[in-house]
């Protein structure tokens, strides 16, 4: 199965297709001008649970993303995608 999450920066969406066919969709927020969404293809490198927070969710996909901007964050600014329920 191809799994692929397509981030519209301009639509502020996130839709989820599985084989091509769409699955899921939802509003996202993204980066601001001073430390920008990265733009590309990257992967999800892990999934991190149990944080039960009201702003990350309790869940929480650290991906290849690489911030230019936010480099205090572990490992140097890699970017997670997450929500709050």
């Amino acid at each position: 199965m191809h799994t692929q999450l397509v981030v519209d920066r301009s639509r502020l969406t996130a839709t989820l297709f599985r084989d091509g066919r769409k699955v899921f969709a939802a509003p996202v927020g993204v980066g601001k001008a001073t430390s920008p969404t990265p733009v590309g293809q990257f992967n999800v490198r892990e999934r991190l649970s149990g944080f039960g927070d009201p702003f990350y969710g309790p869940v929480a996909f650290g991906t290849s993303a690489r911030s230019a901007v936010l480099t205090d964050w572990p490992d140097g600014g890699f970017v997670g995608i997450h929500g709050t329920e």
